[in-house]
């Protein structure tokens, strides 16, 4: 779950700070910009997103803070507490850049290929 949760999140954010923008803009309550990432809001935006993998409230749990809700009491998530997607959206970046660079090498033209025992 974890591997195709952080796949997918790769491929939908930049950052923590995007992914918990776009995560709460997408709450229907919200009209005043960027809200709190609630479990509601969490499931409910995740979906709209298109994640259907499911077990939306584990992966809450897991990256929600340890010491419980906010200031209001409810329990929500903060850039701080997806910090791991900077790092993923790096990864994934990387990854991309490494597959384009192989395929325009492949594409060069004038480029001797190696095989079956010749130069």
């Amino acid at each position: 779950l974890w591997r195709l949760f952080r796949d997918w999140a790769s491929h939908e954010f930049d950052s923590a700070k995007d992914m918990h923008t776009k995560l709460s803009q997408l709450d229907r309550r919200n009209v005043l910009g960027v809200g709190q990432l609630t479990l509601d809001v969490w499931t409910e935006s995740l979906s709209k997103l298109g994640w259907d993998e499911g077990c939306e409230d584990e992966l809450f749990e897991a990256f929600e803070d340890v010491r419980g809700g906010g200031k209001d009491g409810k329990r929500h998530l903060t850039p701080i507490n997806l910090k791991w997607i900077d790092i993923e959206a790096r990864r994934r970046k990387k990854k991309d850049m490494a597959k384009e660079k192989a395929l325009q090498y492949k594409k060069r033209p004038g480029r001797k290929r190696m095989g079956n025992g010749q130069p």
